[in-house]
């Protein structure tokens, strides 16, 4: 018993630290952002590039010749804070001032090589849900407001760019800004999270552009403040959670939305909390980016949403900001002065880059505890021998 109580106190602390399980594939290194596009937003474009904007600068990203080519910026500058590719290559951006909400959206053609500023927004906003349509308008919602900064805004409206006009949309539900929206694939938009007046936003809403009309969508049971959503492959959507006010922080929640059940149900928890950017792989399963400011790390948390669980990659050093799908199912990430590609199929980690989880790691773990079994039961072997021998009468 005594043996059996040493191996469990050895070999099981050892056997939990590789419940973790194998980091799946390995971040890449990529050609770095040009600084005027760095720190800012990006998006994959009809032809499998991927356009960076920064307050400074636009850069495009060819995968294939890992090769960045530089652009003029938007004109006036301002931090873009939504960023859309729409289906003929346009870029189409909102963008912050420190003054207050902007009123006009830019465009940028990549055939001509220019910017241009829409016509006026129906009513001026800051920080409201842009989405694409299945009619290649964009939806833009919600956000906070030019006449009270402090009261979130219930209005909506559509832009078409065909005509370069804006249309209202109805009034949404709930007032509310910092949320997430997500296009179903039944053409509708799920909006989801936010915040009112220090208060987390917990109703959600659906948006049919047919009929131009708001419905309820349930409610979250998490508090999700500047949450991240992504369509899953079988139309439901995941959504993990980013700020909640009322713990002091961050959040690991994570809940799903399934449209056919107009409901929201709990999923395991992130491994680890803090504002993160969603991509989805080509196996279908989820790229959570998770950065540490404070150590100046970063990793990728994985879900996979046949088996509702998260695995882990070892941490590296850097200060990402976006990740991208690319049309192969790797992940394209940006950061501050450097950029990689996740690629689910690369080798594992070289020696010095192992983390809890990685494979060498995990390898490691179990030769040491098979080692400490073999040098306990060879003690226990030991003892009893000798034992035997003092008690044979002499």
């Amino acid at each position: 018993m005594i043996a059996i109580a040493a191996l469990a106190a050895v070999a099981l602390p050892l056997a939990a630290c590789s419940l973790l399980g194998p980091a799946p594939g390995a971040f890449v290194p990529a050609a770095a952002v040009p600084a005027t596009a760095a720190d800012g937003a990006a998006v994959l474009l009809p032809d499998g590039r991927v356009a960076a904007v920064g307050a400074l600068g636009l850069a495009i990203y060819d995968p294939l010749a890992d090769h960045w080519q530089t652009r003029p910026g938007p004109p006036g500058g301002g931090f873009p804070t939504r960023l859309l590719a729409l289906p003929d290559g346009t870029l189409f951006m909102l963008r912050a001032f420190q003054s207050g909400p902007d009123q006009r959206a830019l465009r940028y053609r990549p055939a001509d090589d220019r910017w241009s500023l829409t016509r006026p927004m129906l009513e001026r906003r800051k920080a409201p849900s842009v989405t694409l349509l299945e009619d290649r308008r964009v939806l833009v919602a919600g956000g906070l407001g030019d006449r009270d900064p402090n009261t979130p805004l219930t209005s909506a409206e559509i832009y078409d760019p065909s005509t370069d006009r804006w249309s209202p949309a109805a009034n949404m539900l709930t007032r509310r800004y910092g949320q997430a929206a997500v296009l179903l694939e039944d053409g509708r938009v799920l909006i989801a999270g936010g915040n009112v007046s220090a208060t987390v936003v917990l109703p959600a809403e659906l948006f049919d552009p047919e009929r131009v009309q708001w419905t309820g969508a349930g409610a979250l049971q998490v508090q999700a403040f500047l949450p991240s959503a992504i369509r899953l492959r079988d139309g439901r959507v995941l959504l993990v959670a980013g700020l909640n006010f009322f713990a002091g922080g961050s959040s690991s929640g994570v809940e799903i939305y399934d449209p056919r059940a107009n409901g929201w149900s709990l999923a395991a928890p992130t491994p680890s909390q803090g504002l993160s950017s969603l991509a989805l792989l080509g196996d279908g399963r989820v790229l959570l980016l998770k950065s540490q400011p404070d150590s100046g790390l970063f990793r990728a948390e994985i879900f996979d949403p046949q088996t509702s669980s998260w695995s882990v990659t070892p941490a590296l050093n850097g200060h990402p900001d976006t990740a991208v799908t690319l049309k192969d199912g790797r992940v394209f990430v940006t950061g501050a002065g450097a950029a990689w590609i996740y690629d689910p199929a690369a080798s594992p980690p070289q020696p010095g880059q192992e983390g809890l989880g990685s494979p060498r790691l995990t390898l490691a773990l179990a030769a040491i505890a098979a080692l400490a079994a073999l040098l306990v039961l060879g003690q226990f072997v030991v003892t009893r021998t000798l034992e035997r021998r003092r008690s044979r009468p002499v």
